[in-house]
């Protein structure tokens, strides 16, 4: 008798990720008009763009393991 298994986690698409990374894209975005506001002496423009880049990436990044599937602490307890 053969037999056989199923995995029940489909693979995640790339599509259901991009969401994320697009935050993450715009958030080193934002960091480099930080350093650029920096160099040219603007510090207040400079502090809210690192600002904005600091918030932008840390959604980037929480939202990037909820799209594969579930939070990170369920897939790493196995729950």
């Amino acid at each position: 008798m053969r037999r056989t298994t199923r995995d029940t986690t489909a693979p995640s698409r790339g599509s259901d990720r991009s969401p994320g990374l697009v935050v993450v894209a715009a958030a080193v975005l934002a960091f480099v008009v930080c350093v650029t506001n920096f160099a040219l002496g603007e510090a207040h423009a400079g502090v809210a763009a690192a600002i904005i880049g600091l918030l932008g990436f840390g959604a980037g990044l929480s939202w990037l393991p909820w799209t594969a599937g579930g939070s990170a602490t369920t897939n790493a307890t196995g729950g």
